[in-house]
């Protein structure tokens, strides 16, 4: 990929501010309009939405219209009440604003079972880009990227249809440097260097994301350290799969239904 002409104009999708480490090398080259849906706030009231904007400048990338919109605990809320109606209009809201920047290509969280934000923020992204496809008459191509499993490995059926980037030493000394000064996730980012080491992430690997949603068969992660938020006295429920994010991805691709 190269910074031309001929380069799509692209959005970046996240549940969390702190995400697009993960994806600073590609956002350093295509620059997208950024859309984070949380403060990133935790159950310590914290938000990290600032330290986000200083990378995003960094990369030269542009913050969009939706921009830490909620706090955890009232994303966490819309999950455990299934207030569908908040998500099915942040899905529109996106949509336009796809459309009105003329968005060609999305990437955004992939679906994991880590945490439900994740996963949402995939499913919305997904049929977001249904909609203004439709709206616009355009194709817009999705891709989501890993923030659990390791940066520098694509499943062999994905890899003719992904996109790889090997980062260049400067992109890749950038990429290091703001997740070791990004303090808020200081043990995040020092866990995923330990697990991985620090040369997997001068690969990015962006893959297709084609259906809304993964329908889990297995209770997925986040429902076994709900438990344990629950235990520690952080939360008061556990949100888990079905049915609380299984009925917004219904709601979704229903919503996003191609003609």
């Amino acid at each position: 990929m190269s910074t031309s002409a001929s380069v799509p104009v692209s959005a970046l999708v996240i549940a969390h501010p702190g995400h697009e480490l993960r994806a600073f090398g590609w956002a350093s080259e295509v620059r997208p309009i950024t859309f984070v849906l949380t403060k990133g706030d935790g159950h310590d009231g914290q938000p990290r939405v600032s330290s986000t904007s200083r990378v995003l400048k960094d990369a030269g990338a542009s913050e969009g219209t939706i921009f830490g919109r909620f706090g955890d605990r009232e994303i966490y809320d819309v999950f455990l009440n299934q207030r569908y109606g908040v998500i099915d209009a942040l899905c529109d809201e996106l949509a336009a604003a796809f459309v009105q920047a003329g968005i060609t290509l999305v990437v955004c969280d992939a679906a994991e079972g880590y945490n439900p934000s994740h996963d949402v923020c995939r499913y919305l992204t997904v049929a977001a880009a249904r909609r203004a496809s439709r709206l616009a008459g355009r194709p817009i191509e999705v891709f989501d990227f890993p923030l659990v499993g390791p940066p520098d490995e694509c499943a062999g059926p994905l890899r003719a249809a992904c996109i790889r980037l090997q980062l260049t030493e400067e992109t890749f000394t950038a990429k290091l440097a703001h997740a070791r000064r990004y303090e808020e996730l200081r043990y995040e980012v020092d866990r995923a260097i330990a697990a991985n080491g620090a040369a997997a992430f001068r690969v990015e690997w962006l893959r297709p994301a084609t259906a809304v949603g993964t329908r889990w068969s297995e209770p997925p992660f986040y429902e076994q350290h709900g438990l344990r938020q629950v235990d520690a006295g952080h939360y008061s429920n556990v949100i888990r799969f079905d049915p609380h994010i299984l009925g917004f991805l219904d709601v979704l691709e229903r919503g996003s239904e191609l003609p």
